[in-house]
C-alpha cells in the first residue's frame, strides 16, 4: 500500500509542474531583488525545509539567511518531535510583542512592490533584447537536453557544461530583477520592503532569545560564563603584572649586557686599564 502511494508522486509533481515552474521564477525574482525565502512547517514538513534551507549555501553558493527553515516547536523539534507545537499556546507570545502587525506589513509592502514591478517588467519583455534573451534561454534548454543523453563526456566536462547552461537560464530572472532595481518608482518600495523584513525577523528572535534565556538550564550556564569572566579577568591582570616585571627584568639584563660590551670594548683598547706599563730590568 505504502509503495503504491509513492508511486502517486511522480505523476502528481508533473501535473503541477507548470505551477512548480511559475513559482520558481517568481521566487528566483525576488531572491535576486534582495528577497528571502522562507520555509514553514511542522513536524516532518518543517525538517524537509529545514534541510533544504540549510544545504542551498553550500550547494548553490547562496549566503547564510536567504533560505530559512522554521519548523513549530523550535530548533528543539529537529531531532526530538513535539507534538502539537503548532496549535502551542505558548508561541501565541508572538502576537504580545506585535509579529502579527509586522507580518501584514511585510505583505503589504510586498504587494505595493509586485504591483509597481509589474509595468516595468510589461515595458521590459517588450523590448527587442528581451525576445533575444528568450531565444538565448530557448538555445540552453535545447543544449542542455542533449548534454543529458550525452555519455560520452566526462562528470567534470558535463558539471562546467551544466554550470554555464543554468547561467544562462537565469538571465531572465537576473534581468527582470535589475530592472527592478533600477527603477525609480520601485527603489523606495524595496527599501520599505527590506525594513519591514528586517523588524519582523528582529521580532522573531526576540521571542527566541525570551523563551531561551528564562530555561533554568540557561540560567545556570549563564551564570557559570559570568563567574569565568571574571576568573579571566582576574587571571589577565595577573598575566599584565607578570609582562610588565619580564619586561623591567628584560631592560636591566639589556643594560648589562651593554655595559659589559662597553666593558669589552675598553679592555680591549687598553689591557692595563690605565696603569703604566712596567719596565723589564736590564742584564
Amino acid at each position: 500500500a505504502i509503495n503504491s502511494e509513492d508511486a502517486k508522486v511522480a505523476s502528481a509533481v508533473a501535473e503541477a509542474s507548470a505551477d512548480i515552474s511559475k513559482l520558481a521564477e517568481s521566487i528566483t525574482v525576488h531572491l535576486a531583488g534582495g528577497g528571502r525565502l522562507f520555509y514553514i512547517g511542522a513536524g516532518t514538513s518543517g525538517r524537509l525545509g529545514i534541510v533544504d534551507a540549510s544545504e542551498c549555501p553550500p550547494t548553490f553558493g547562496v549566503p547564510h539567511g536567504m533560505v530559512i527553515g522554521i519548523i513549530a516547536g523550535g530548533d528543539a523539534a529537529i531531532r526530538k518531535a513535539v507534538e502539537f507545537a503548532e496549535d502551542d499556546a505558548e508561541q501565541e507570545i508572538g502576537a504580545s510583542i506585535g509579529i502579527p502587525s509586522a507580518l501584514a506589513k511585510v505583505k503589504e509592502n510586498r504587494k505595493k512592490l509586485d504591483d509597481a514591478s509589474k509595468p516595468v517588467l510589461e515595458q521590459l519583455h517588450a523590448t527587442p533584447s528581451w525576445k533575444e534573451l528568450l531565444q538565448e534561454v530557448e538555445n540552453a534548454k535545447l543544449k542542455k537536453e542533449e548534454l543529458n543523453e550525452n555519455s560520452e563526456l566526462e562528470d567534470s566536462q558535463r558539471d562546467a557544461k551544466m554550470l554555464e547552461l543554468n547561467r544562462v537560464l537565469s538571465k531572465p530572472a537576473e534581468a527582470e530583477a535589475k530592472a527592478i532595481q533600477l527603477a525609480p518608482e520601485c527603489i523606495p518600495l524595496q527599501s520599505a520592503l527590506s525594513k519591514s523584513v528586517d523588524e519582523l525577523e528582529s521580532l522573531r528572535k526576540k521571542i527566541s532569545r525570551e523563551k531561551v534565556q528564562s530555561h533554568p538550564k540557561v540560567v545556570q550556564a549563564t551564570k557559570r560564563v559570568e563567574e569565568a569572566k571574571k576568573e579571566l579577568a582576574t587571571h589577565r591582570r595577573d598575566l599584565v603584572t607578570i609582562r610588565n616585571n619580564v619586561s623591567k627584568a628584560m631592560g636591566k639584563v639589556t643594560t648589562a649586557q651593554s655595559e659589559l660590551t662597553k666593558a669589552r670594548i675598553a679592555d680591549a683598547k687598553d689591557p692595563n686599564n690605565g696603569k703604566p706599563k712596567s719596565k723589564g730590568k736590564g742584564k
